[in-house]
Order: structure tokens, then C-alpha cells, then sequence
């Protein structure tokens, strides 16, 4: 028998259309990148002496991803922006610096790199 096997009607779908054979590929978003590490690549030592009223102190920071912008506190000061390298002079006690690298997605480091040192006048 030289007959064509059966049509088969194409399978409807719940809008009335018909199904189509090759599925259509679904796009993912693509994830934002995480929030940035961040690193003090430059620092005084823990302890600095010092003849004068105040001490010279420089620090520079990095962070894990290109582009970042960074927020600093040196002591009790809030949080500000600040450039990758900083200087300040400060009196004679114990100081602390806390930095936080902030992304160009508006990502923040959730944990602060944190440098604890005293100025001493000798």
C-alpha cells in the first residue's frame, strides 16, 4: 500500500495558536557582579613615634574589581568618600581606619578592611 502515513493536527496551545517544534531558548539575566573586596595595600606601621604634634599617616587602597570608589572613617568620623590613597595628620593616641570599596553597581563591602595603630610623641 503506497499510501502516506496519517496527518497528525498540530498540538493547539491554551492561546489557540499552534505549538511551535523547536522551543524558544529562554534568555537569563545575567547576575550582577558581587559586592567588592576591599584591601589596604598601603599603611603606616601599628606604631608611630613621632617629635611633632601630629603625625604624617598615608594610606592607599585596592579592591578585588576594577573601578571601584571607596568610603573611609579614620576614629569616629562617619563614613565619607575618599580616594584610593589618602593623608592625614593626626595627634598622638590610638586611631583606627576603616575603608569599604563600593562598586560601580552601587555594591558595597559588607565588612570594612580595618587598621588599628597609636601615634606616640617621642
Amino acid at each position: 500500500d503506497g499510501s502516506a502515513p496519517p496527518q497528525v493536527p498540530p498540538e493547539e496551545t491554551p492561546t489557540g495558536g499552534t505549538a511551535s517544534a523547536v522551543p524558544t531558548p529562554i534568555a537569563t539575566p545575567t547576575p550582577p557582579p558581587p559586592a567588592p573586596n576591599t584591601l589596604i595595600l598601603r599603611r603606616p606601621p601599628r606604631l608611630v613615634l613621632t617629635p611633632l604634634a601630629r603625625a604624617r599617616v598615608v594610606f592607599r587602597f585596592g579592591s578585588d574589581q576594577a573601578g571601584v570608589t571607596f568610603l573611609c572613617r579614620v576614629d569616629r568620623a562617619p563614613f565619607g568618600r575618599c580616594r584610593e590613597r589618602i593623608v592625614r595628620r593626626l595627634a598622638p593616641g590610638r586611631h583606627v581606619l576603616k575603608v569599604k570599596a563600593r562598586n560601580a553597581g552601587g555594591l558595597v563591602d559588607a565588612t570594612s578592611a580595618v587598621f588599628r595603630f597609636r601615634v606616640e610623641r617621642t
